[in-house]
C-alpha cells in the first residue's frame, strides 16, 4: 500500500486500485490535476465534493461512494466518467448550471440520502431521464429549477424506483416569476411509498403513479391545472 496526501485528506489505496479509506470525512477538489489522486479507484468511504471541475475522467472506475457526492459549477459536457457508479451512500447533489447533460448516471441504483438536481435556464437538455436503474432514494428526491430554453423538461421516467424515504419535489423556480406549466413527468410506474410529502409545481402533464399507496405527509399540487387527482394518483386516497 501507499499513501497519498491531497488537500489535508489522507487517502489509502491498494496497488490494484480497488478501495480507498480516509482519515477525514470529506474530500474537496477544484482542479482535475488534484482529482488524479482518485484515478483507478472503485470506491471511497467519505464525501466527495467537486467544484469547478472541467474533467471527471479520473472517476471512470468509480462504482461506490459511501458518503455524499456534490457536483457544483462543473464545466463538463456530461457525466459519462461516472457511468460505472452504482451507489451513493449519502446525498447526491448536482447543480446543472454548467453541466450540459446528465448522461452517465444510467447505472446508479441506490442513493442513501437525498437526490437533488438543481436546474438552470442555461441547461440545454430537455429531458432528465438517466435514472432508469435507480431503485431507492433513502432521503428526498428533489428536481427543481428554472425553465430551460425551448420546451420544458421531461422528468423521468424512473422505471425501477420503488421507494423514497423523504419528500418528492418536482418544481420550477425562476426567482419568483410566474410561469405557465411546462414540466412533464415521465412516470414512476413502480413507486409504492414516499416517506414525506409530495410537492408538484408548474407541471403540465404527468403519467400516473399507479402503485403509490403510502405518503407520509401532505400532497400539494400548485400551478398545475391539468393534473387530476384520480388519474395521477389512482390508488392514493386524498386527505381531508
Amino acid at each position: 500500500m501507499f499513501r497519498l496526501i491531497c488537500i489535508g485528506v489522507i487517502v489509502l489505496r491498494t496497488l490494484a486500485g480497488q478501495e480507498v479509506t480516509q482519515e477525514n470525512q470529506s474530500m474537496e477538489f477544484e482542479d482535475k490535476k488534484q482529482l488524479e489522486v482518485l484515478r483507478g479507484l472503485k470506491s471511497i468511504k467519505g464525501d466527495l465534493k467537486l467544484n469547478y471541475i472541467d474533467d471527471l475522467g479520473a472517476l471512470r472506475k468509480m462504482t461506490r461512494i459511501e458518503g455524499s457526492l456534490s457536483i457544483e459549477n462543473a464545466n463538463v459536457q456530461d457525466l459519462r466518467p461516472l457511468s460505472k457508479l452504482r451507489t451513493v451512500g449519502g446525498t447526491l447533489y448536482i447543480d446543472v448550471e454548467r453541466v450540459r447533460s446528465l448522461n452517465g448516471l444510467q447505472r446508479l441504483e441506490t442513493v442513501g440520502g437525498d437526490l437533488k438536481i438543481c436546474g438552470s435556464k442555461r441547461f440545454p437538455g430537455k429531458t432528465i431521464d438517466v435514472f432508469r436503474a435507480l431503485r431507492s432514494v433513502g432521503g428526498s428526491l428533489e428536481i427543481t429549477g428554472c425553465k430551460p430554453r425551448g420546451a420544458g423538461w421531461v422528468i423521468g421516467p424512473f422505471p425501477k424506483l420503488t421507494s423514497i424515504g423523504g419528500d418528492l419535489t418536482i418544481s420550477h423556480y425562476c426567482g419568483g416569476r410566474r410561469r405557465a406549466p411546462s414540466l412533464k413527468i415521465g412516470g414512476f410506474p413502480k413507486l409504492e411509498s414516499v416517506g414525506g410529502s409530495i410537492f408538484l409545481r408548474f407541471v403540465h402533464k404527468a403519467k400516473p403513479f399507479p402503485r403509490l399507496t403510502q405518503v407520509g405527509g401532505p400532497v400539494r399540487i400548485d400551478e398545475s391545472p391539468n393534473l387530476i387527482w384520480d388519474k395521477t394518483f389512482p390508488r392514493l386516497k386524498p386527505r381531508n
